[in-house]
């Protein structure tokens, strides 16, 4: 949390150097935060074993940010159709390194056991990969518009160091 508000303070440096130099840093400590959270996976089996648990927290992840980014589109003042309403909540549906850290500290305390800690990490993992692809099928992209929407993300990201 300290990291994240100092990232806060700093964010009103329009320095390119800067800027840089502190992407280079998010890929170094970003590396070792995830590499450090597989390390405590005791074996990649052990979230199969417990395939109730991971289909439980799968649903309830999906099931739950789906619902609520929905209601909040429909009831809010934004005027989206139920279809951009589901894309939201979809889109709000994977679970990072939030649920992961919160683990972490969980597995780390002796609230959770590794088994319960591996399946809330392989679930943080599969919500990661499949929110996407269901994504671009609610939202119709074709192959050709994917190409167009990877070349716009860096040229906005360019824009931004400049």
């Amino acid at each position: 949390m300290g990291a994240f508000v100092a990232g806060l303070a700093l964010e009103h440096i329009k320095d390119r150097d800067f800027r840089i130099g502190a992407e280079y840093l998010e890929m170094i400590f970003g590396s070792i935060f995830f590499v450090s959270l597989g390390l405590l996976v005791n074996s990649l089996f052990d979230p199969l074993k417990n395939i109730l648990i991971v289909v439980c927290l799968l649903g309830a992840a999906i099931l739950g940010k789906l619902i609520g980014g929905y209601y909040a589109c429909r009831i809010g003042k934004t005027k989206l159709t139920k279809k951009e309403s589901i894309i939201v909540g979809i889109g709000l549906s994977p679970i990072g390194e939030i649920a992961a850290l919160a683990a972490l500290v969980a597995f780390q305390n002796g609230i959770f056991t590794s088994e319960i800690y591996s399946s809330i990490i392989f679930v943080s993992i599969i919500s990661s990969v499949i929110v996407p692809m269901i994504l671009v099928k609610l939202m119709n992209i074709k192959k050709e518009q994917k190409s167009e929407f990877r070349l716009d993300i860096k040229h906005r990201k360019s824009l931004i160091y400049q």
